[in-house]
């Protein structure tokens, strides 16, 4: 994930000055409010829109935990709003969830028509 990530948000010796293919605007465009038409500028406070999936959870006692799995509902950039992300949870209840799998947040998104502000 951070591989990918890293091509996506630095300019490339081999690409063009305006080159699609880097998206600094990418983790922007899965915050509530955020589509290619505003330049994905979220809504503030930023906050994320979860639902869960079908396939709530699984057990994954050899990792000690539960995989969990969610959407992450956003307001456009791609095709479909629902992004799939899972996450896991140690069976310790203390514990946070971490994300693991979540290539369909940073796939290649819509590009925008202008200059992207950034995140405050």
């Amino acid at each position: 994930m951070i591989r990918e990530l890293k091509q996506k948000f630095n300019k490339s010796k081999y690409g063009e000055a305006n080159d699609q293919y880097i998206q600094r605007f990418l983790p922007a465009a899965g915050l509530s409010g955020a589509n290619p038409k505003n330049a994905y500028t979220p809504i503030e406070p930023y906050t994320v829109e979860m639902q869960a999936s079908v396939n709530k959870h699984t057990d994954a006692p050899l990792t000690g935990g539960e995989v969990m799995y969610i959407y992450v509902i956003t307001s456009g950039g791609w095709s479909q709003p629902k992004r799939a992300v899972d996450v896991f949870r140690s069976y310790n209840t203390n514990s946070n969830f971490k994300v693991f799998s979540c290539p369909s947040l940073y796939y290649q998104c819509q590009t925008i028509v202008g200059q992207w502000k950034g995140l405050k």
